[in-house]
C-alpha cells in the first residue's frame, strides 16, 4: 500500500508513505499540509480513495465485509 496515490475529500491529492495495523499516513502533494495520519481502514468509508480502481474496488469489499460483521453481533 506504501506509495499508492490517494485522494482526500478536503486535503486532496496524496500518497500513502507508511501504514500499521490500523493506521495510516498520507504525504499530501500542498507542502503546506505535510503529512498526516488517519485511522486505517475506517479513513476509507467516507474521507480518502485510491487513485487506482482496483485498489479502491478491494477496499470497498474491505469496508463491506467489516459492516456485515458489525451487523451480526
Amino acid at each position: 500500500m506504501n506509495g499508492s496515490i490517494v485522494h482526500h475529500i478536503t486535503f486532496g491529492k496524496g500518497t500513502i508513505v507508511a501504514q500499521k495495523d490500523n493506521s495510516i499516513k498520507v504525504s499530501f502533494e500542498k507542502a503546506s499540509l505535510g503529512e498526516k495520519n488517519f485511522v486505517y481502514p475506517d479513513v476509507f468509508a467516507r474521507f480518502l480513495a485510491f487513485e487506482n480502481k482496483s485498489q479502491q474496488e478491494k477496499m470497498n469489499i474491505t469496508l463491506q465485509k467489516i459492516r456485515e460483521k458489525k451487523e451480526q453481533k
